[in-house]
């Protein structure tokens, strides 16, 4: 029976892991909340100035319309969504298609509603009164549409592209040089946390392999807890913004806590769109794993 419980937790280790790479993979690591909307005709100007930075950072500009009523020319179906207007690389938010073609993307429950199938090639829908060619349709948390913004639309978000563990630096760089202003949502320090949370299955199998060397030698106990703590420590994640130039400014200490508290606090009390939501679930299902394999390996390895 331990050694169900054993299997149990390192099965549920890896699933932590895979969850978090997802969130990693189909995530980004900066979201912006911009003081002052701008216009797609500006962000397209600022996407050619950012084209000509030696360090070009990848980004999408937009913002959310809640409450918005689609219809199907053709079938006369209509659906309640969330209407995302978007400029630059769609594929941020989950819209590879509208970095090159003027359309909109659905998610796919919304799709059936409106045409009674996911494969959405050729269809067209109607917002106020523009009619848009659907270019996708795919899986999303809510109802949903992400549309190309039209030259006047006011899109007062935006998100960079990678995870960047000076994420918050890249950020202020691309504020000021394209001379924005507005609030950083920088979701790398979660990732860190849910990628060595990931590790805490480890840890405790490491405590019981430990033991069990332990009972034949002392010596063996500890050499397989060194070398097991060498090995899973490569493994851990320390951001360098939390690693102080000076080791006695003890007050680093206090000033990072709060602005980890204080980033927390606006992702939490954020509106977030579609991609930000996956991620965020991806986030939740690998702590969750990572907990209950946890919760095995300690049932697996008691006495």
């Amino acid at each position: 029976m331990r050694r169900l419980f054993l299997v149990l937790a390192a099965l549920l280790c890896a699933a932590a892991f895979a969850f978090a790479s997802l969130a990693q993979k189909r995530g980004s690591g900066i979201f912006l909340q911009l003081e002052t909307p701008i216009s797609a005709t500006q962000a397209a100007q600022l996407s050619a100035q950012e084209a000509e930075e030696t360090q070009s950072v990848g980004f999408c500009f937009y913002t959310i319309l809640e409450g918005q009523r689609l219809t199907c020319p053709d079938t006369g179906q209509t659906a309640e969504v969330t209407v995302v207007p978007v400029y630059g690389n769609g594929g941020l938010l989950g819209a590879d298609a509208l970095s090159w073609a003027k359309g909109c993307v659905l998610d796919a429950d919304t799709a059936q509603a409106l045409f009674g199938t996911d494969a959405v090639g050729g269809q067209q829908v109607v917002l106020g009164d523009e009619t848009l060619p659907v270019l996708a349709a795919g899986p999303a948390l809510t109802p949903v549409a992400l549309i190309s913004a039209e030259q006047e639309t006011r899109l007062d978000r935006c998100v960079l592209a990678g995870w960047d563990e000076n994420g918050g630096q890249t950020a202020e760089q691309f504020l000021f040089r394209h001379g924005l202003s507005g609030e950083i949502l920088n979701f790398y320090p979660l990732l860190v946390f849910v990628r060595n949370f990931c590790l805490l299955p480890l840890w405790v199998l490491l405590l019981s392999l430990c033991r069990l060397a332990g009972k034949r030698a002392r010596w063996l106990g500890w050499l397989v807890g060194l070398t097991g703590a060498a090995l899973l420590g490569k493994w851990v994640i320390v951001p360098e913004d939390a690693i102080p130039s000076v080791w006695s400014d003890f007050s680093f200490w206090g000033h990072w806590l709060r602005a980890q508290k204080e980033n927390l606090l606006s992702i939490f009390a954020w509106a977030p769109v579609e991609r930000a939501l996956q991620m965020e679930q991806n986030m939740i299902k690998s702590v969750l794993c990572a907990m209950a394999g946890t919760l095995a390996a300690v049932i697996g390895g008691r006495r």
